[in-house]
């Protein structure tokens, strides 16, 4: 089997700002009172993202709208 010299998969194609903003899709509203905010879990965005693939992860993490309401 020949590894493939070029990424098959079209998501890796997209350039970083496209996925940056399909990233902050994935956020959550921001509730209109902080108490009903969830505790964040593995299962919330943004730290699922950071666990997709390590250029993801890179991304996930120098986009800072992804960390703005992070409540731990």
């Amino acid at each position: 089997v020949q590894p493939h010299t070029f990424n098959s998969n079209p998501i890796q194609r997209l350039c970083p700002e496209i996925l940056t903003e399909i990233f902050t899709f994935c956020l959550p509203d921001v509730p209109k009172n902080l108490w009903q905010l969830e505790h964040i879990s593995s299962r919330n965005a943004p730290l699922v993202l950071c666990s997709v693939c390590s250029s993801w992860r890179s991304l996930a993490i120098s986009t800072p709208r992804l960390w703005q309401t992070l409540h731990l």
